[in-house]
C-alpha cells in the first residue's frame, strides 16, 4: 500500500490525515497501522467520536530533530521495525495483531509477538484496573459524569476478568459473546451476573447504534466487588521489567530527597508493589468519593508510579 487509506467517521479526519501526511514525509515509514478503538470499530461514546485515534508508525529509524511532526489529532507511538519483535506481550499488542487496520505501506503485523493466555503479561493485565480507577478518580475530582464514566469503563474490567479466567479474546464484542454464553463458577460471572447485560448494551453505544446506558450505583458494586474479593490476585507475578521501570521512575524522581529515594527502591525491589497501595487508595476515595482520599493517593505515588509522571 503506497497511499495512505484511513476511512474513518472523525469530526476532525482532514486533521488527522494532515499529520500523517506530515508524518509520511518526515519519517518515510514502513507501514502505519490503526490500532485501538478505531481498529475495533467501537469508537462511539453515545452520539459523538470520543475516542482516541491510535497508529502505530513503523520506521527503520526515529529521527529525534526538533523539526518533527507534532502530533494534536493522533496518538502516535513511533517504533523501529527491528523493536516489533520486542514488544510487551500485553492486550495492546495482542489487539493490535490480530485487530490492526495497515492504512499505510507494509503490513508488519506479523513481527508482533504473538500473545497467548499463558504468555500475556499479567502485571501489564492487572493495569487495566489501575488505568480505570484513575480515570473515575478524574471524573469524581473534575466533577465530571461519574456514572457515565464508571459505566463505560466496565468492559475494559470484563477484559481482565476473562484473562484472569483463562480466556483471551480481541474486542469487546467477543469478549461479551463469550461471556453470554459461558455459564461457568469464575470471576466474570459473579463480578457481573446481575448487571443485566450492562457491557453488551454499552458496546451497541460504542458501535453506534443508541446512547450509552446509565448504570446506577449498582455498578459502581461491581468495582467494590473486584477489589474486595480479587485484590490479592493483582500484581502477584512482576517481571524483571517491570521492578526495573519502578526504580527508574523512582530514581530520576524530583519530588523526592535521596533518603527517601533509597527507601522506596528498596522496598519496590524487596518489600511491596507500590501499584497495590494505589490501588486500595483510589478504591476506597472512589466509594467514598472523597476527593481528598483520592488526591492524597495519587499524590503519594506520582513520584514511583509511570503512568502518573506521564499525566
Amino acid at each position: 500500500m503506497s497511499k495512505l487509506d484511513l476511512n474513518i467517521c472523525h469530526p476532525n479526519l482532514n486533521d488527522i490525515k494532515a499529520e500523517l501526511l506530515e508524518a509520511i514525509n518526515f519519517y518515510e515509514p514502513l507501514s502505519i497501522l490503526l490500532i485501538g478503538s478505531y481498529s475495533r470499530g467501537d469508537y462511539w461514546r453515545g452520539d459523538v467520536y470520543a475516542s482516541d485515534v491510535e497508529f502505530y508508525i513503523i520506521v527503520d529509524k526515529i529521527d529525534h530533530s526538533e523539526c518533527r511532526p507534532y502530533f494534536r489529532y493522533c496518538d502516535v507511538s513511533i517504533i523501529r521495525k527491528k523493536r516489533l519483535e520486542y514488544l510487551p506481550k500485553n492486550l495492546i499488542n495482542f489487539e493490535a495483531k490480530n485487530l490492526g487496520i495497515t492504512i499505510y505501506g507494509e503490513d508488519l503485523r506479523y513481527l508482533i509477538p504473538t500473545v497467548t493466555i499463558d504468555n500475556i503479561d499479567q502485571g501489564i493485565v492487572d493495569e487495566i484496573i489501575l488505568f480505570r480507577l484513575l480515570e473515575i478518580s478524574n471524573a469524581i475530582i473534575n466533577d465530571k459524569d461519574v456514572d457515565f464514566v464508571v459505566t463505560k469503563n466496565l468492559n475494559y474490567l470484563m477484559a481482565w476478568s476473562l484473562i484472569k479466567d483463562g480466556v483471551l479474546l480481541p474486542g469487546f464484542i467477543s469478549r461479551n459473546e463469550f461471556y453470554e454464553l459461558d455459564k461457568s463458577d469464575n470471576i466474570t460471572n459473579f463480578l457481573f451476573h446481575d448487571s443485566e447485560n450492562i457491557c453488551g448494551r454499552i458496546i451497541d453505544a460504542r458501535l453506534g447504534n443508541g446512547m450509552m446506558p446509565k448504570g446506577g450505583d449498582n455498578m459502581l458494586d461491581i468495582y467494590e466487588r473486584l477489589i474486595s474479593n480479587y485484590s490479592d490476585l493483582l500484581f502477584t507475578n512482576r517481571k524483571f521489567r517491570s521492578i526495573v521501570t519502578q526504580v527508574f521512575y523512582l530514581f530520576k524522581s524530583s519530588h523526592l530527597s535521596f533518603i527517601y529515594k533509597l527507601k522506596f527502591i528498596v522496598e519496590s525491589i524487596f518489600v511491596r508493589d507500590y501499584r497495590k497501595i494505589l490501588v486500595r487508595g483510589l478504591s476506597v476515595g472512589i466509594k467514598e468519593e472523597n476527593e481528598k482520599i483520592i488526591s492524597d493517593y495519587i499524590a503519594k505515588c506520582k513520584s514511583y508510579y509511570p503512568f502518573l509522571n506521564e499525566k
